[in-house]
Formats: structure tokens, C-alpha cells, sequence
């Protein structure tokens, strides 16, 4: 029997100083060592709510499969959390991004009253851009900036369109490679050349041990043309994304949107509300990894929706979609960046006496 996932949400199951229930939503990666199985190493993702938590871990063993789970912890740093049926209940010690803490399950239960301890790390969030574009006048620039108290490494994952990796060339940089480290308040920048015939399309994600900063600017250089420039930042992913479009005047809009769930198919259903309430609606089916570029009036999209601004909603069953937008101007001789804005829900925290 192995009953480390209990010690996965114990890890989860933050402390608090004082009589406050401190906010633990986040990515957690947990080493927990069981009485019976040994050590094993786990990543879970929850939501809180005061002194509640939830979300999903991925883990299979005799009794515990992978799936859901909800517990509760409060300022006394104790916690009980349930998974599969069975209820772990232990300590817990928060410092910081680290936590760690003990377990141990009812005699009762398949998982026969094992026990252990656990130590866990908060993992900064992994940040994603929806859209890369070099050659055929384009060209992409990045920066790097560490927001940490602390040095920081990064790392750039680049994925074409199909989701396989993309040797995305860059100039005095090996292609399809971005990686390093930072001091604190290091910076660190890179650019693709630009200078191909073809346009390569993609988008990138980005880990990092630690707060990083990411800001993206495109460029597109045309002969006799002023060179136009617009600016995106590394974002999370989401469920639920908002953009603004304008397709008034001359103006176009196009988008750019990713997904970053590694095995599943998405259905992004479309909702555009011009700015006289009238909707428009309509579906994208993403692979896993995989990323599409258009513009919102072409004809295999929304060609009615010229001349029409207001709003685009893109909805996911889960968090997995990155998105971005460029204006055109009339004759596209210049394009600006639109950014989106993320839904997330607001957890909370409260006092203790749960």
C-alpha cells in the first residue's frame, strides 16, 4: 500500500503564524516519506477558501487513485485532508514557500493505518506567451526579469503550432533554447533573428524556480514602412479569458491563443459582445500543446464581425488557455498589442477556529 498521497496535501496543508490562516492556493511539488512505501515525490495543484482547501492530485497506487480531493487546515497547524475515501490527518509547518509536517491515515482504511512525514516547496507559477512570430517580416524579443529575493533559473519551452517543439532560432543563442540563471534583480534578454523568407508561428512557456518577470515585444519591419512594435507579458493560463477587439474604422483584430495541457483537446467556446449587446458565438478545438493564430474577420472566422468592436470571451473546461491580441491599423501599416484579462476566483483567508 502506498498512502503518499496523503502526504501530498499535508504538504498543501500550509501553516500559519499567529491565529491567521495564511493563503496556500498554488502548485506544490511534495517528497513524502510513508512508514510502508518509502519516499515519493508528487506535484498537486488546490484552491483555498479560508481554512478549506481542494483540487486535484496525480497519483495511483493500491487504494489511492488519482482525482480530487478537499480537506481543511487551520492556525494551529493541523490539517485533515481525504482522497479516494480515505482521510489523512497530521501536522503541518510553513516557511515561506516550504512547508512540512506528518501524516498518518485510520487503521480502518485499506491504506491500514500507515504514517510518515513530508517536506513540500511551492513552485512559482509557470508562465506562458501566446503568440511568437520570426521571418516574413516579424520578429520576437524577449526579457527576463527576477522579481525573487533570491537568484532565480528559468527556462523557455517553445512549441509550434502542431504542439511539437520548435527550434525557434535565436540570434547569438543556440535555436529552441533559453535558460539561465539570475541574480537578484538580473535581467536577461534574447531575440529571433527575423530575417527568415517563411513566418514560423508558436508560443512559448516558461519555468522558473522562483518570481520571474516576462515581457514580450514584437516587431514587424516592412520596406518603406515605419516599424511597428507591440508588447505582451508572460501570463498563467486560464479557464475563463477576456479580450478587448476593434473592427471599427479600417481597424482589424487579430488573436493568438495556446494550450497548455499536455494530453488533452480543448473546446474554447468563442463569445464576442459588440458594445450594442449584440453576441456572436462560435468554438476552436486545440490538441494538446498546440496554438492557432487568425484574424477575427477572416473567412473561415467571424467574417460578419467587421466593423464591430467589444469584447471576445474564450471559456476551457480547464486552465489551460493563454491568449493574445494585435490591432491593425487601416492597411496594416502599424499593430498594437492587446492583452487579456484573466478570470480567477478570489480565495480568501480567515481566522482561525474552524
Amino acid at each position: 500500500m502506498k498512502s503518499f498521497a496523503a502526504i501530498l496535501f499535508l504538504s498543501l496543508a500550509t501553516a500559519s503564524f499567529g491565529q491567521t490562516i495564511p493563503n496556500i492556493a498554488g502548485s506544490w511539488t511534495i517528497s513524502a516519506t510513508s512508514q510502508q512505501s518509502g519516499v515519493t515525490t508528487l506535484v498537486g495543484n488546490f484552491v483555498q477558501n479560508g481554512g478549506s482547501i481542494s483540487g486535484t492530485v496525480n497519483v495511483t497506487s493500491q487504494c489511492i487513485q488519482s482525482g480530487q480531493f478537499s480537506g481543511t487546515v487551520n492556525a494551529n497547524g493541523f490539517m485533515s485532508i481525504t482522497i479516494s475515501a480515505i482521510t489523512f490527518t497530521g501536522t503541518f509547518t510553513l516557511s515561506g514557500n516550504s512547508a512540512s509536517g506528518t501524516w498518518t491515515t485510520p487503521v480502518s482504511s485499506c491504506a491500514r493505518g500507515d504514517n510518515g512525514t513530508w517536506v513540500a516547496t511551492r513552485l512559482a507559477p509557470v508562465l506562458n506567451i501566446a503568440q511568437i512570430a520570426d521571418g516574413s517580416s516579424w520578429q520576437t524579443s524577449f526579457q527576463v526579469v527576477n522579481l525573487d529575493v533570491m537568484p532565480v533559473n528559468y527556462a523557455f519551452t517553445f512549441t509550434g503550432d502542431n504542439g511539437s517543439p520548435m527550434p525557434l532560432p535565436l540570434v547569438n543563442g543556440t535555436a529552441g533554447s533559453f535558460s539561465g540563471t539570475l541574480p537578484v534583480g538580473g535581467t536577461a534578454f534574447a531575440q529571433t533573428p527575423g530575417t527568415a523568407a517563411s513566418l514560423m508561428e508558436g508560443w512559448a512557456s516558461v519555468t522558473s524556480s522562483g518570481q520571474i518577470g516576462i515581457l514580450t515585444i514584437f516587431n514587424q519591419t516592412i520596406t518603406n514602412r515605419p516599424v511597428s512594435e507591440g508588447t505582451v507579458l508572460g501570463v498563467q493560463s486560464g479557464a475563463d479569458v477576456f479580450m478587448p477587439f476593434d473592427n471599427t474604422n479600417g481597424y482589424s483584430t487579430g488573436f493568438a491563443i495556446s494550450n497548455s495541457n499536455t494530453t488533452q483537446t480543448l473546446n474554447v467556446s468563442l463569445l464576442f459582445t459588440a458594445d450594442n449587446g449584440t453576441q456572436t458565438s462560435g468554438m476552436l478545438i486545440l490538441g494538446p500543446l498546440t496554438h492557432t493564430a487568425a484574424s477575427i474577420t477572416a473567412a473561415n472566422m467571424f467574417p460578419a464581425l467587421a466593423g464591430v468592436r467589444g469584447s471576445m470571451k474564450l471559456t476551457a473546461a480547464t486552465p489551460d488557455i493563454t491568449v493574445v491580441g494585435l490591432r491593425f491599423a487601416p492597411g496594416g501599416l502599424s499593430f498594437t498589442s492587446l492583452g487579456e484579462f484573466l478570470y480567477t476566483p478570489v480565495s480568501t483567508t480567515a481566522n482561525a477556529g474552524l
